[in-house]
């Protein structure tokens, strides 16, 4: 025996149960699956601020608020834990990072300096950097020669940050590092191969260590017995050398290791110490 009528009522119940159904899942998934700012909440994950702010009210008993923790934007700070939107910028809670020498966050928010300020476009060849209104730094007007530079140290040179001439020799050289011209040195002194603190012109002066022993770049009176710039005289009652005080060596007084000054009359037959002989006193 079949029973038609009861058979359409269940397969209408079942289509009945299926779309209400199918509402139901469609209206959970329309609904947020956090809670705002403001409603209450036991942790954090229930949140859409990620943050359940918690006020004790017993003594393992508290009442929670969905909301965010630090201070609102445009208050003052130093760091960014201190501000809500995780932004401390120019002294202030922020409402972005706000980087770049050409922004600045007035009240809270984010803007563009006024053109015309001064900004650093980090680029060593532009003299001068301003912002240009929209938030981007433009440098303009030529860097080299710098100046304590000679005129002749024009070309920059970007990658090292330094000025050079049309020859390619780089400018701005401190004492003691390696140079051919006098232009490269700042003390516009090159001596021995090196920028020195001074011309170093004097008899037996040097700038540099191996003939000093001193530093390269500071001058000093070369060594004691050497003279590897060939200054010195080998002549009568003179050593040839230096003598370690800036000076050429003579033979000591009243003696005359290679017996050069001839005795006799009114001559002592000894150096005098001044790189000659003696003279004796003559009485007639």
């Amino acid at each position: 025996m079949s029973y038609p009528c009861t058979t359409r009522r269940i397969t209408a119940l079942l289509l009945a149960v299926t779309a209400a159904l199918v509402l139901t899942t469609h209206d959970a998934d329309a609904a947020p699956r956090c809670k705002a700012d403001g409603v209450t909440c036991s942790k954090d994950s229930g949140c859409c601020s990620g943050t359940c702010v918690k006020t004790p009210i017993g003594k393992r008993r508290f009442s929670g608020v969905c909301g965010t923790v630090g201070n609102p934007n445009g208050e003052a700070c130093s760091t960014n834990t201190e501000c809500a939107s995780g932004h401390c910028a120019d002294g202030v809670c922020c409402n972005s990072a706000c980087t770049g020498s050409c922004f600045t966050c007035d009240g809270g928010t984010c803007a563009p300096k006024a053109a015309g300020e001064q900004c650093d476009d980090g680029l060593f060849c532009t003299a001068t950097d301003t912002c240009n209104g929209s938030g981007s730094c433009q440098g303009t007007g030529a860097t080299c020669p710098l100046w304590s530079q000679s005129e002749v140290c024009t070309v920059c040179n970007e990658a090292s940050d330094s000025c050079s001439e049309n020859g390619g020799l780089t400018c701005g050289l401190g004492n003691g590092q390696a140079c051919s011209e006098w232009f490269q040195c700042d003390s516009g002194n090159c001596v021995d191969g090196v920028c020195c603190d001074t011309w170093c012109s004097g008899w037996c002066e040097a700038c540099v260590a191996n003939k000093t022993g001193g530093t390269d770049g500071t001058c000093a009176p070369i060594a004691g017995n050497t003279d590897p710039d060939a200054e010195c005289e080998d002549g009568l009652c003179q050593t040839g050398l230096c003598n370690g005080f800036g000076f050429c060596g003579v033979i000591e007084w009243g003696t005359d290791p290679r017996d050069e000054c001839p005795d006799g009359p009114c001559v002592t037959g000894k150096c005098d110490g001044a790189g000659g002989c003696g003279i004796a006193s003559c009485v007639p």
